[in-house]
């Protein structure tokens, strides 16, 4: 069985290198403005809320379980409104495609938020 830790670095081993694939394909094609830039910021900005909801996990995982889910519930809903900022932004300032990113962002939020509950349960085993 992988332990939680080993687990979080290989999944931040297969962003980053789902991160450098991505700037290679952009140095390679022609297909960047339509389906790169948007894949893209979409990882970012999830890899982002995932790594502010590793904080928020670890901050709170050895309180009270009252202050833990304080902590956890609290920090996804600020997490979220902030993502959602982040979205809206990014959607007026880049002229990326609206489609490719949204459902880029949304696939990258799921497999993230579903990493996270995997922790958890490895933290508890």
């Amino acid at each position: 069985m992988i332990d939680a830790s080993k687990f979080i670095k290989y999944t931040i081993v297969i962003s980053i290198t789902a991160l450098i694939v991505l700037l290679f394909i952009h140095q390679f094609t022609n297909h960047t403005q339509q389906y790169v830039f948007p894949i893209l910021w979409g990882l970012l900005l999830a890899f982002l809320n995932f790594i502010a909801g590793l904080t928020s996990i670890k901050l709170g995982i050895n309180k009270s379980p009252n202050l833990f889910l304080l902590n956890t519930l609290g920090g996804m809903v600020g997490r979220i409104f902030l993502l959602l900022a982040a979205v809206f932004i990014s959607v007026s300032f880049l002229e990326i495609s609206l489609l490719t990113f949204i459902f880029s962002i949304l696939f990258f939020y799921i497999l993230y938020l579903i990493v996270e509950i995997l922790y958890l349960n490895l933290r508890k085993n």
